[in-house]
């Protein structure tokens, strides 16, 4: 009997490891499944909050946009914004012009500024011709009021660069409510008898 004991007693140890084993992976695989869940339950509540926060940045876009002193100040910026871009060709057309102008003899950086500050807010220049041999300055401009052109000539005349200021009128651009004209500008020679 003694020996049938001890495969008894091998028997029951086995079976205990056995069921030992059992409990471990069992054990495992319910902390592996509790790890998973957690993970899920981790991730949801993140883009849960993900959620809120971006609902709260929406609601915070869209009272922006719809903020009616918002609107018009954003409505400037791209008013500006386009006027800047329409004002680039003429600008760098007029450095161009300034150029030319000051490399030839008739006029310095000083009688360039002085023209310039003519034009005053007013006046815009689209276009410079200069002719050498009749020591004119043509140019095309635009306004808003023809009261301004008036007082553009007058402060040209002042300016004491020109001899003789040729204005044969100007034309309406009802659709921009814009005056366009043209002027010819003789330039003093410097005699006091031309």
């Amino acid at each position: 009997m003694g020996s049938k004991q001890k495969n008894l007693n091998y028997y029951t140890a086995y079976k205990i490891d056995s069921k030992r084993r059992i409990d471990r992976s069992i054990l495992f695989g319910l902390l592996f499944l509790i790890l998973i869940i957690l993970f899920f339950l981790l991730l949801y509540f993140y883009l849960e909050y993900q959620s809120v926060q971006l609902k709260n940045d929406l609601d915070t876009i869209n009272a922006y946009i719809n903020d009616e002193n918002n609107k018009s100040y954003n409505e400037a910026i791209i008013a500006e914004n386009k006027l800047t871009i329409e004002l680039i060709p003429q600008s760098n057309y007029l450095k161009s012009i300034k150029g030319f102008l000051l490399s030839s003899s008739v006029l310095n950086a000083e009688d360039f500024t002085t023209f310039m500050n003519c034009c005053g807010s007013d006046i815009t220049i689209n276009k410079l011709s200069y002719s050498q041999n009749e020591r004119t300055l043509s140019l095309d401009a635009t306004t808003t009021s023809t009261s301004a052109i008036a007082y553009y000539i007058q402060r040209l005349k002042n300016c004491g660069l020109f001899y003789d200021i040729d204005y044969r009128g100007f034309k309406q651009n009802t659709s921009k409510e814009l005056y366009s004209f043209t002027l010819t500008c003789i330039f003093n020679t410097g005699d006091a008898n031309e």
